[in-house]
């Protein structure tokens, strides 16, 4: 049923003439400079001919640290709308080749309050030569947050047909870990996307 799902619903979803482009709620360059115990320590700006190829409407790509521990690279790309030339790119395609290899790969719960609400994301393991990369990714799309790509493409195609939307943003979060316990990193990176989580409803469309 899913696969005749998908498929029936990728037809749709690319004959439709009109998807609505709902824009940002606000400039993500309006990120806060602190998120918890994490200041803003550097800015990275893609080139023109990136930004081009991603297709992305609005990006921002900010290195965050804290003393004592890693840098956390923030990567957060919004579409207007998601179709044929605009699409998100996943981590599993793009960070994983040229020396790099997949150590691990899981889900892990993101808490959102003390009531046990959880958010699921995604959490990857790379290593090239002697680097560690650890990544926490996920969809933020239409008033949901998503950890799987497979996922997001069918509530993609289901909002195309009901909703003429497909409006939605990236979140990657990424730090490097040479010397230090992983489950330390990893913990580290679930209090900095505990952070983000709550701020994102801020600056991407909802339901």
């Amino acid at each position: 049923m899913i696969c005749i799902l998908l498929i029936t619903g990728y037809i749709v979803f690319f004959s439709l003439d009109r998807l609505q482009e709902v824009p940002i709620l606000k400039s993500l360059d309006e990120l806060p400079k602190n998120i918890g115990e994490w200041e803003l320590a550097d800015r990275i700006y893609l080139k023109d001919e990136i930004v081009d190829m991603l297709g992305v409407d609005q990006y921002t790509e900010a290195v965050y640290t804290s003393p004592g521990k890693p840098a956390i690279d923030l990567y957060i790309s919004y579409f207007n709308v998601l179709k044929e030339g605009k699409q998100f790119h996943s981590p599993k395609n793009c960070l994983i080749g040229s020396g790099s290899y997949l150590e691990s790969s899981e889900v892990i719960k993101i808490p959102l309050d003390d009531a046990g609400n959880f958010v699921p994301v995604s959490f990857m393991v790379l290593q090239k030569g002697d680097t560690r990369q650890l990544i926490l990714y996920w969809f933020h799309c239409r008033g949901r947050v998503m950890s799987s790509e497979y996922k997001e493409r069918v509530y993609r195609v289901l909002d195309a047909i009901f909703k003429k939307r497909t409006d939605g943003a990236f979140i990657r979060i990424v730090a490097y870990d040479n010397d230090r316990d992983i489950r330390d990193t990893c913990e580290m990176l679930t209090n900095f996307a505990h952070g983000v989580i709550p701020l994102l409803d801020l600056y991407i469309p909802g339901r």
